[in-house]
């Protein structure tokens, strides 16, 4: 299949929460020096989209492979899993927006905590600019930690993230006065 990021998330992300997430995509996707790019109306968009249900980024050109795709509300056609979680993926072939990818997904765990789980064909070496790239741009204090060898059990554990993913308490805006600022 090639490089792939896999994720599960609940069908409908909380308004407040995706309000959070929105904004912090959107300092994150500014920051980018690589061109980045959408799909709309099956129509390439240089830049990237995020609003008020969706946000789609991928590379550009040689540079572009998947874009990722993340709705506010997933359509009716997608099922849960028994986990209450739907399906998607971005492969990204390594390209030099990987580390965007990695990033916007460890800022929708962040946000949306245990609604989201995230695999990956990586490991946590692999994201590693991803993550140098989130604690440059926000006060997360986000670490990714390999299991121990063994622990992962895909088979068992198919509510668990690739890696663990932990924050220390960051030095941001309450949800209240986010709100007021809009």
């Amino acid at each position: 299949m090639g490089y792939t990021h896999y994720i599960y998330k609940k069908p409908d992300i909380e308004d407040k929460t995706w309000k959070l997430l929105c904004e912090d995509t959107k300092t994150l996707l500014k920051s980018a020096d690589v061109p980045l790019t959408y799909v709309q109306d099956e129509e390439d968009k240089y830049g990237y989209l995020v609003s008020e249900n969706q946000i789609n980024f991928n590379g550009q050109g040689k540079d572009s492979h998947e874009n990722v795709y993340f709705p506010k509300t997933t359509s009716p056609e997608e099922s849960p899993n028994s986990y209450g979680k739907v399906f998607s993926f971005c492969k990204t072939a390594r390209k030099p927006y990987d580390k965007y990818v990695t990033a916007f997904y460890l800022l929708a765990k962040f946000h949306m905590q245990e609604d989201i789980t995230i695999l990956s064909d990586g490991k946590v070496s692999d994201w590693q600019e991803g993550l140098d790239l989130l604690n440059n741009l926000f006060e997360y204090g986000a670490t990714l930690t390999e299991y121990p060898e063994g622990t992962f059990d895909e088979e068992y554990q198919k509510d668990l993230d690739f890696a663990e993913i932990k924050f220390e308490y960051h030095n941001t805006i309450s949800v209240d006065e986010f709100e007021k600022s809009l």
